[in-house]
């Protein structure tokens, strides 16, 4: 496939057909509006199943500080990484990269955004030295 024949094709996607093409998952959270909300635990295991980009949306009403961490659940998970997206624009596309990438040890506290869609970006590795890795993200918007 082409780039542009590539380019078609997810423009005629919805956002979570997008995500199951490009071989990740794709949920909704919805309204996150003061209250701390943790997502589902996910992972891949030493033999690299499982999906290696989780992808999260979520919509925040009004400007806020916001707070997003990993928690582990099992496994060695040092090399966990995600991403924060700006999609405002509500496309369905991650949109503008807003950050230098956070982890377990780096997480994101009182960030400032403005009310819209944002994306978070969970990119797990193959294999881990642990052995199978199950983590879950943390909000807490106030």
């Amino acid at each position: 496939m082409n780039t542009t024949q590539h380019e078609t094709l997810f423009t005629e996607l919805t956002a979570e057909q997008a995500a199951i093409v490009e071989g990740g998952i794709y949920r909704r959270l919805g309204t996150i509006r003061g209250k701390r909300t943790e997502t589902d635990f996910v992972g891949r295991n030493v033999f690299g199943t499982g999906d290696p980009t989780q992808d999260y949306e979520f919509y925040i009403a009004k400007r806020s500080k916001v707070d997003i961490s990993l928690a582990i659940g099992f496994g060695f998970a040092d090399n966990i990484r995600f991403n924060l997206y700006d999609d405002r624009d509500n496309d369905g596309y991650p949109g503008r990269r807003i950050d230098n990438g956070y982890s377990v040890r780096n997480p994101l506290k009182n960030g400032v955004l403005a009310a819209g869609v944002y994306r978070v970006k969970v990119h797990t590795p193959t294999s881990t030295l642990g052995g199978s890795v199950q983590f879950h993200l943390k909000f807490n918007v106030r």
